[in-house]
């Protein structure tokens, strides 16, 4: 399982990764959209290689930016709209692919009545993503 920190706030959002100097392989940070458009990311001030995983309206991934550079200030974006955007450590999207456990998300998980982040978690095969922030989702 997956263990994200959820970025429900303009500010969190804006802040992100950037800055962190670790990510463990099963932990990242889920972007939901409260309404689907196209989204664009940069490295700017991340040290990390990350993947970031584009989720569209449908809640299947729409496309993958794999292994990003670190620093970079060129934009990372999505093909087409976007309801959500999950990073993970670089790698591990493959990986997930890889291994024997499954693929890379495929199923949209809506919020639970009564939150503020709408399509906030995704799983990977039987992986349940697990949010921890704010409004983590039970």
């Amino acid at each position: 399982a997956f263990k994200v920190e959820l970025a429900d706030t303009p500010e969190a959002q804006a802040r992100g990764l950037m800055f962190r100097d670790r990510l463990g392989d099963n932990e990242g940070m889920i972007f939901p959209s409260a309404q689907p458009g196209p989204r664009s990311f940069w490295m700017k001030n991340t040290p990390l290689s990350l993947d970031i995983i584009f989720i569209g309206p449908d809640g299947r991934i729409a496309n993958i930016a794999a292994n990003t550079v670190p620093y970079s200030l060129d934009s990372v974006s999505s093909k087409g709209d976007a309801s959500g955007v999950l990073e993970l450590r670089a790698g591990r999207a493959a990986a997930a692919i890889a291994s024997g456990s499954g693929h890379p998300p495929t199923t949209l998980n809506r919020h639970a009545p009564g939150l503020a982040a709408p399509a906030v978690c995704r799983s990977i095969a039987t992986a349940i993503v697990r949010c921890r922030g704010r409004n983590p989702i039970r």
